[in-house]
């Protein structure tokens, strides 16, 4: 990309974390014909029984991103049953949504995503009805995407090597052993007919991307005209030190601050926090800057999620509450106060997307993230605003 910008003025100011910014990217790559220009240089020098191995990432949206391309693997000798095809099939609303995280280099405008979707549905409809193209008669594959069809290798006491717990082997690694997927194809066979297995396929399709009018072979009739709306995350928010001034209003009451280091312990500044102010939690004032965060995210159906402590305070929850209630008049029912471990198990929704996580603890952002959610680590209302405008909010 570096070298593109030197050689190409105009390149220079792209932002790929700007969807048009993208767009303008992908249109001079395909202007320019580099895609093509590769795969020459790499099929140059290819010889029959010297073939080299080829893993072409494409969309899929179009039939023509494989059919342009197997014309020219057969000219230098592939064989059509070494040619496979593998569909990750990832869900169209998640991809959305982590399409749009704030740690990603490059945002996709939703018209493309949408686009893309649609388009590598349609393309594998036809191949189910149609079969493939002769010169494609190696193995049709369909993965199904995502987190909770993963299969994960286990550690020696059995728990799942996916990242989200640190083993007492020492690590806190991914290991992938498998993914859910069916074969729709083996090479030199037709595309299976078998009614048990198409259905299911056809299935994981209309579960899986977006119902538009293109598509409404797969849907039936009744579809909208047009395209649908991105939807955007369920926004869970942390309170303190997101909209609650925790740290000052600890500091008024013990006399210095919370996380001074000349406490002998943690549990000095709690018992002497619970005497001094048995209803802390309610009477604690806003962050400067709070209620700035609370206008524009308000009106996204926000819940609240936001941790208590159970033993050195006995009325947190209950105080958590009537501040809540005094100050964003909030329905219950949007209200989740757990303890803190517990956060984590919000980070997808019942219908397995990914949920939002505005928090101040990294620890916290870090374990959301790691059961598949979408975090942001909360260092001011401007920085957080900003990050959840780039998702669409």
């Amino acid at each position: 990309m570096a070298v593109l910008k030197n050689k190409y003025p105009k390149l220079k100011r792209l932002d790929l974390r700007k969807p048009k910014d993208v767009s303008i990217l992908h249109d001079f790559v395909k202007g320019k014909g580099i895609k093509n220009k590769t795969l020459d240089l790499m099929l140059s020098q290819a010889k029959i029984g010297k073939l080299p191995n080829l893993l072409f990432d494409i969309t899929l949206s179009d039939k023509e991103d494989i059919t342009e391309v197997l014309p020219l693997l057969m000219g230098v000798g592939y064989n059509p049953s070494n040619v496979h095809l593998v569909w990750v099939l990832t869900n169209y609303y998640i991809a959305v949504k982590q399409n749009k995280e704030p740690e990603r280099g490059r945002i996709v405008p939703d018209d493309i995503l949408l686009k893309t979707h649609e388009g590598a549905a349609g393309t594998m409809w036809k191949f189910i009805k149609r079969g493939t193209p002769a010169s494609l008669d190696g193995s049709v594959h369909v993965i199904l995407g995502g987190r909770k069809h993963t299969v994960f290798w286990k550690d020696q006491d059995g728990n799942k090597l996916d990242g989200s717990l640190k083993s007492k082997y020492g690590t806190d690694r991914v290991l992938i052993k498998d993914f859910k997927y069916i074969t729709l194809k083996t090479p030199g066979k037709n595309i299976t007919d078998e009614t048990s297995v198409q259905r299911v396929i056809l299935k994981w399709i209309r579960e899986n991307t977006p119902k538009t009018l293109k598509n409404k072979g797969m849907f039936g009739t009744g579809l909208k005209e047009g395209k649908i709306p991105a939807p955007l995350p369920q926004l869970y928010i942390d309170l303190d030190e997101v909209l609650v001034d925790f740290l000052n209003g600890s500091e008024q009451v013990l006399g210095k601050k919370y996380n001074d280091k000349s406490w002998k312990n943690s549990d000095e500044k709690k018992a002497l926090l619970t005497k001094n102010a048995p209803n802390f939690f309610r009477d604690l004032n806003w962050k400067k800057d709070g209620k700035t965060l609370w206008k524009f995210i308000r009106d996204h159906a926000p819940r609240i999620l936001s941790a208590y402590p159970r033993k050195w305070m006995p009325n947190a929850k209950s105080d958590k509450i009537q501040w809540i209630k005094n100050n964003l008049r909030l329905s219950s029912s949007n209200v989740y106060l757990v303890q803190r471990s517990e956060k984590q198990k919000f980070a997808i929704s019942s219908s397995g997307q990914p949920n939002v996580l505005v928090d101040d603890h990294t620890k916290n952002i870090q374990e959301w993230r790691a059961k598949g959610g979408i975090g942001i680590v909360h260092r001011s209302a401007s920085e957080t605003i900003s990050k959840l405008k780039k998702m669409g909010f």
